[in-house]
C-alpha cells in the first residue's frame, strides 16, 4: 500500500481508490489458505503432516422452489439446495470375514522366513503329538514358538527352560487360535562353553558313584551267540559291523536295534533301545556305535540319560562312536571302547577261521598225548 504524503497530491486520489476498494472474495481465501506459511510458499489444499479427507462425492440436491418465491436464504437458481454424501454402489468396501482377514495377515507375514531368533526358554512344554510348545523372550518382549515333532527328531538338541538358543524359523498366524507364533526348524546352542561346563558337572558326579571304575566294567564274551547292534539302521556304521562280524564269523547272529544316533530325541531313542534289548534276552552283547561329528552333533551321547541306561544295563557294552579328539560319557561308562565299527566288531567276534585251526590243534595233542 503507498504511503499517503501531504504533497502528493497526483497520488492520493488513485491511494484513496484503493484504501475503498473492498477485496474480492477470491482474494481473501487466498490470503486465509497463505495465512500461517512462508511468503514464499504457495499455499495448498493439502499439505504435509496434514489430514487427507477423502472426497466423498458431495451432491447438491435441488429442492422445488418456494410457493412465493425465493427468500434472500435461498441460494440463487432457486430452489432449496441441501448437501448429501452419494457414494457409488460400487466403491462400497465389503467387510471382511474373520477367515479373511486371517488369511491376508499370514500372505502379509510370508516374507518372514529363513530368521534367526536370539533368546531364552520359558514354559517348555510337550503334546501328546511330539510337538512341543514354549515361549522365546528377551526381558522386554515374548515370543511364543512351536517346535513341530518332525523338525524336534532333526535338531542337535532340544531347547531347554532358562538356557538361551539360536533359533532359525518363520513367523506365522494361526487363525483358529488368533495367536502369532514363531515355527522352530532349526535349534543351535548359543554358548558351547555352557553346555561344556554342564557336561564337565556331570563327569564329576559319574565319577564320585564310581561310574568310571575298571573294576564295575563287565568282562566280555568269548564267543557269543548274537550280537546286538545299536545304531542308525541306513549309512556306512552297520554296514561295517555287518561285513566285520560275518567275514570274522560268517555264521554269527546280528541282532538289529534301530535308534536315532543324533537329535534331541536321540538320547530317549538310545535309552530305549538299552532296556529293550536287555529286557528281551536275545544277544549276549551290545555295541552301540554311529560315525564321526561335530561336538554338538555327539552331544547326545554326553547326556545323562545314555549314561545311566549303559550303567543299568546286565549285557555288556561295547562303544564305537567314531570320534579321535573328546570321549564321550558314554564311553567312559561302557564296559570297552573302540574307535572304528570296524575295530568293535573284531572286538565282539572272534575269527572262526582261528578257532577251527586252535581246536585242530589241541586235537592232534590229545591224540599224541
Amino acid at each position: 500500500m503507498p504511503l499517503l504524503a501531504a504533497g502528493d497530491a497526483a497520488a492520493r486520489p488513485d491511494a484513496v481508490r484503493r484504501l475503498r476498494r473492498s477485496p474480492r472474495r477470491g482474494d481473501r481465501v487466498g490470503d486465509l489458505a497463505q495465512r500461517g506459511r512462508p511468503p514464499d510458499q504457495q499455499a495448498r489444499l493439502h499439505q504435509t503432516g496434514e489430514k487427507h479427507v477423502p472426497n466423498r462425492r458431495l451432491t447438491w440436491q435441488i429442492s422445488p422452489p418456494h410457493p412465493v418465491g425465493r427468500s434472500a436464504a435461498q441460494p440463487p437458481g432457486g430452489g432449496d439446495r441441501k448437501l448429501i454424501p452419494v457414494l457409488k454402489p460400487e466403491e462400497a468396501q465389503r467387510p471382511y470375514t474373520v477367515t479373511e482377514l486371517a488369511n491376508e495377515i499370514r500372505r502379509e507375514l510370508r516374507p518372514l522366513t529363513a530368521i534367526l531368533l536370539k533368546g531364552e526358554v520359558s514354559g517348555m512344554k510337550r503334546g501328546t503329538a511330539g510337538h512341543y510348545n514354549f515361549s522365546i523372550q528377551d526381558g522386554l518382549s515374548r515370543l511364543d514358538a512351536v517346535l513341530f515333532a518332525d523338525d524336534s527328531r532333526r535338531v542337535t538338541t532340544l531347547p531347554e527352560d532358562g538356557q538361551v538358543f539360536i533359533f532359525r524359523g518363520r513367523v506365522d498366524f494361526f487363525g483358529k487360535t488368533g495367536r502369532l507364533s514363531f515355527i522352530v526348524d532349526q535349534v543351535e546352542i548359543d554358548d558351547v562353553g555352557k553346555l561344556r561346563a554342564r557336561l564337565e558337572e556331570l563327569k564329576r558326579r559319574l565319577e564320585l558313584e564310581g561310574a568310571f571304575d575298571p573294576k564295575r566294567k563287565r568282562s566280555l564274551p568269548f564267543l557269543p551267540h548274537n550280537v546286538a547292534l545299536l545304531t542308525s539302521p541306513t549309512g556306512a556304521v552297520i554296514n561295517d559291523l555287518q561285513e566285520t562280524i560275518w567275514d570274522r564269523y560268517p555264521n554269527m547272529g546280528i541282532v538289529l536295534y534301530p535308534v536315532q544316533v543324533q537329535g534331541a530325541g536321540a538320547p530317549m531313542s538310545v535309552a530305549r533301545a538299552l532296556r529293550r534289548c536287555n529286557q528281551e534276552k536275545v544277544a549276549d552283547v551290545i555295541v552301540l556305535a554311529r560315525g564321526g561329528g561335530s561336538f554338538e552333533e555327539m552331544y547326545a551321547f554326553n547326556t545323562e540319560l545314555v549314561a545311566r541306561a549303559i550303567l543299568d544295563s546286565r549285557l555288556p557294552v561295547v562303544t564305537a562312536l567314531g570320534h579321535t579328539s573328546d570321549r564321550t560319557v558314554a564311553d567312559m561308562v561302557g564296559d570297552a571302547e573302540c574307535r572304528t565299527p570296524t575295530e568293535a566288531g573284531a572286538r565282539v567276534v572272534p575269527k572262526k577261521a582261528d578257532l577251527l585251526t586252535s581246536l585242530r590243534e589241541r586235537r592232534r595233542r590229545l591224540w599224541t598225548a
